[in-house]
């Protein structure tokens, strides 16, 4: 179709929906597959379409970025915040990309609602410093049908006992918290440190 050669113009698809009403379809498919990115004010943007009763975009995002590169770190807590009670009518989120974020500021979104994240296959997490390998083993395990996982440990401190304790539990509760059989693509960085699959974090998880 004509307008799916625009995919890469926003501006000129914004206008094609105007048209006819039989445009407005792929011109939101190519719109708002891709919502968020690098400026916090573009997610706020996108949850303010869906906080209003009126709004048709939901099941035309498939992909969600939330990104803390221009500092707005509050501003980007508090669309997250709001982003939480819309998860159920994003039915065709597949992936989430969470960048330079501390994780007590999205960390909720991703534990406080587990029939949402079934639905995630592609997990990105970039730039993320973790506090423990249990806040980052909590994390992954949150997504039970994860097909592509990418992350890269910027700080890296090897297992605590508190961790140990918490793996032993969890182990007798659930089994252990190694990732599903349905992961096919795995992409961990280290910044050049050392290789994270021979650290003990990710001994623990895949072993």
């Amino acid at each position: 179709m004509f307008v799916d050669h625009l995919h890469n113009d926003p501006k000129t698809l914004a206008i094609c929906a105007l048209v006819c009403r039989s445009w407005v379809p792929p011109g939101r498919y190519h719109l708002f597959g891709n919502v968020g990115g690098y400026q916090a004010h573009r997610m706020a943007g996108i949850v303010k379409l869906l906080d209003n009763p009126c709004c048709t975009i939901a099941t035309a995002i498939r992909r969600v970025h939330l990104c803390g590169y221009d500092g707005k770190t509050e501003i980007m807590r508090q669309t997250i915040d709001s982003l939480k009670s819309h998860l159920p009518k994003l039915i065709f989120v597949k992936e989430i990309v969470i960048d330079k974020l501390p994780v007590w500021s999205w960390q909720q979104l991703v534990l406080g609602d587990p029939s949402s994240m079934i639905r995630f296959t592609r997990l990105k997490l970039l730039n993320i410093d973790f506090d423990s390998f249990k806040e980052w083993a909590q994390i992954i395990q949150a997504f039970p049908f994860l097909r592509f996982l990418q992350f890269d440990l910027r700080r890296t401190t090897p297992p605590t006992n508190e961790d140990s304790e918490w793996l032993s539990t969890y182990a007798l509760d659930q089994g252990h918290p190694s990732l599903q059989n349905n992961l096919r693509h795995l992409d961990v960085s280290t910044a050049g440190r050392f290789c994270v699959i021979k650290d003990p974090w990710s001994q623990l998880m895949w072993d």
